[in-house]
């Protein structure tokens, strides 16, 4: 009997992710992975991180927001992204639509090249995270 590897289909290696627990009652467990790529951007010049919907600087950071967490953004409420203590750093709380899948996501700026995701946090609860 042959053991068929899928990991191929997968870009980044879902094999690296790091899952750890929380200290934070609302957080099931936390998920990192130093070998995530950034979303590649397309923007140039000087970087702005931007929370107005339809700009550029906002789309990549939901871009590299969903590559990293099982759910499709057109299936998705983002509840919220704003600034994670810089204008380097961003978090955004993402659900779906039945509330059932619940991310906090933290991602950061990497100079010419995008948005990087750092961690995701899966919630059992949007309280306090709001």
């Amino acid at each position: 009997e042959e053991n068929s590897s899928d990991e191929t289909e997968q870009p980044t290696s879902e094999s690296d992710n790091m899952v750890s627990p929380s200290d934070d009652p609302a957080v099931k467990e936390v998920i990192t992975n130093p070998n995530w790529p950034a979303y590649p951007t397309a923007q140039t010049g000087e970087h702005v991180s931007t929370y107005e919907k339809g700009h550029i600087d906002y789309e990549e950071k939901l871009k590299a927001i969903f590559s990293v967490i099982d759910l499709q953004q057109e299936n998705s409420i983002v509840l919220r992204v704003n600034n994670n203590g810089s204008a380097e750093n961003a978090i955004a709380v993402v659900t779906s639509m039945d509330k059932e899948q619940k991310y906090r996501v933290s991602i950061e700026w990497v100079d010419n090249e995008g948005w990087k995701p750092i961690q995701v946090e899966v919630l059992s609860t949007l309280e306090g995270s709001q």
